[in-house]
């Protein structure tokens, strides 16, 4: 985001920022809250979703850090059009919307940042859209094990284990599909040895098949510095890595700090600034 920004504007930011520490499940913002702020995900990930009247939820995307999310709201003058929970222990720079639009309109480098920033997460989206559609609940799931194999992935004696814990309910609202369609497919995976689960977390024992199974398309997670893992299944199209992250701060004032959950107060205050 603040790559090749001039430091005026990076520093002003910063100093007019608000620092949050959101713990694992936490919600930083509901989706229909009014877009006060803008955030930065520094540290961990946030998955991006929506939940119907009666509880259904599905996941448009996951942001990991470094990654931008309200901007699109901020400046349109939308209430936020996803609910951001995050799934790590999280921290992110709070940025109302007065301060972030009047850096864009006085930096032309960063307009660009979040230009491109909000295009490939356009693109993700409107993969996300195409998956969800024409992709049956097996190769949706396979594709789902593949990019968070990428993104969360740790190398393991017997394959790569998914660090985030992950329930069969979880992965059923990641996808917007039936707890029973999930369960099928994780029955006849564990049998035939593609995966197996230790503890809450998943290790993925042949990510090749998972790939072959899951087609090309983009990954759901998205960072604007995201590494692929050298182990990583490579079948997926990976996104393009954009030159973004977060400047050097040496010297730099890093604005308020709030440690700790956010209380319901806290959030209102954040999302109303």
């Amino acid at each position: 985001m603040f790559d090749g920004v001039e430091n005026p504007v990076v520093e002003k930011l910063l100093n007019e920022s608000i620092l949050l520490a959101i713990g694992a499940e936490e919600c930083l913002v509901k989706e229909g809250d009014p877009a006060g702020s803008c955030f930065v995900v520094e540290t961990g990930s946030i998955r991006l979703y929506s939940s119907s009247d009666d509880g259904i939820q599905v996941t448009h995307q996951v942001l990991r850090a470094p990654a931008v999310y309200g901007v699109s709201e901020c400046l349109l003058g939308l209430a936020y059009t996803e609910s951001a929970q995050a799934l790590e222990k999280t921290t992110v720079r709070a940025i109302s919307k007065v301060s972030i639009d009047e850096a864009a309109r006085s930096s032309h480098a960063l307009a660009f940042n979040l230009l491109k920033d909000t295009s490939a997460r356009l693109c993700v989206a409107t993969n996300r859209q195409k998956t969800s559609a024409l992709y049956n609940v097996g190769a949706q799931l396979a594709h789902f094990f593949v990019t968070y194999a990428d993104a969360f992935g740790l190398p393991v004696v017997d394959g790569i284990q998914i660090r985030i814990p992950l329930s069969q309910s979880d992965l059923a609202n990641m996808l917007g599909v039936t707890s029973r369609s999930v369960a099928r497919a994780l029955h006849d995976w564990t049998n035939d040895g593609i995966l197996t689960k230790r503890g809450r977390h998943f290790v993925l024992r042949d990510p090749a098949r998972l790939a072959m199974m899951s087609g090309r398309s983009l990954s759901m997670v998205f960072s604007s510095d995201l590494p692929q893992r050298d182990w990583a299944p490579k079948v997926v199209a990976p996104m393009p890595q954009l030159r973004q992250c977060v400047a050097a701060r040496t010297g730099v004032n890093q604005g308020r700090t709030r440690s700790g959950l956010l209380n319901k107060r806290s959030r209102q205050s954040v999302a109303g600034v």
